[in-house]
């Protein structure tokens, strides 16, 4: 709950311009309370990045997300013909994807929750980040193309 100084500024801020509602897109003008009237969502007053670099931190996690995608349905793949058309597949051409999925999810799900942080590098350090969250990628379908 924003404190009377920081409802103060919402209201002087919507004072006489429209500004839509985040939630609904309901307009703001001249609003008394710190909630919108449409949707009822709480609102608050804050500084934003006018333009946020995004670019390289989504190559990085699209890099990732390949992998990831490829060694999955893999897995899903080798379930279905294990299940249904009765070949076999043993650990030694299961475990490169199986190892891929684990290591690249894990690095996936870390970068995701870490998103400030890698905005804190410097850009040299996150373009080697991306050049190896795509060479792993790589190497995983690599992997798996050598051992089946």
């Amino acid at each position: 709950m924003p404190d009377a100084f920081e409802k103060e500024m919402l209201e002087r801020f919507v004072s006489g311009r429209d500004v839509p509602c985040p939630g609904c897109g309901y307009s703001l003008r001249d609003l008394r309370t710190d909630r919108c009237p449409e949707c009822g969502d709480g609102l608050e007053l804050r500084v934003n990045l006018a333009e946020q670099k995004l670019g390289v931190f989504i190559a990085c996690v699209v890099g990732l997300s390949v992998g990831l995608g490829f060694n999955s349905t893999v897995l899903i793949w080798t379930g279905v013909v294990r299940i249904f058309g009765g070949y076999h597949l043993g650990l030694k051409e299961v475990s490169p994807p199986l190892i891929s999925t684990v290591v690249l999810g894990g690095c996936l799900w870390a970068l995701l929750l870490r998103r400030r942080w890698f905005r804190q590098r410097r850009v040299l350090f996150k373009v080697g980040l991306v050049a190896s969250a795509w060479a792993a990628s790589a190497l995983s379908a690599v992997m798996f193309f050598l051992v089946v």
